[in-house]
């Protein structure tokens, strides 16, 4: 019973810490500056988010979505994802692609934390695009 409630604690902190970060929203980061190429030729992108950046964020977001499993429950599946986050660091859209071995329910849950999730902002206007593959073991 102490586990659920820890686990119950830790996924209500998690959506709370969220949501207050989401109360203030960061700002978009400009795009690159034609002043920054070097001698007469070259190419400027968006970096959009590093995988450093993903990696964290997911790893975290990770973490806080693991207690959408009921205590002493045995799960043993994956979701892959795909997430758009647009330049102010939110989730604009989540999507299971695919789900093995995994409730319903606990998919749902998996993808309402993820879309809770804050990221660093970022300089690509239309939103930045990635796939995260969540496996789910114990």
């Amino acid at each position: 019973m102490s586990t659920l409630i820890a686990r119950f604690a830790t996924l209500s902190l998690a959506l709370s810490l969220t949501a207050a970060q989401a109360a203030e929203p960061l700002k978009c980061l400009p795009p690159p500056d034609l002043d920054d190429l070097q001698g007469e030729e070259g190419i400027l992108y968006s970096s959009g988010l590093t995988s450093s950046q993903v990696a964290l964020t997911m790893d975290d977001a990770s973490f806080q979505a693991a207690a959408c499993v009921e205590p002493g429950a045995s799960v043993q599946g994956d979701v892959e994802v795909s997430l758009r986050v647009d330049c102010t660091g939110r989730v604009v859209s989540v999507e299971a692609e695919r789900v093995r071995s995994l409730r319903p329910e606990v998919v749902e849950c998996v993808l309402e934390v993820f879309e809770k999730t804050p990221f660093p902002a970022h300089d690509v206007r239309g939103g930045f695009d990635f796939g995260y593959v969540m496996t789910l073991d114990f």
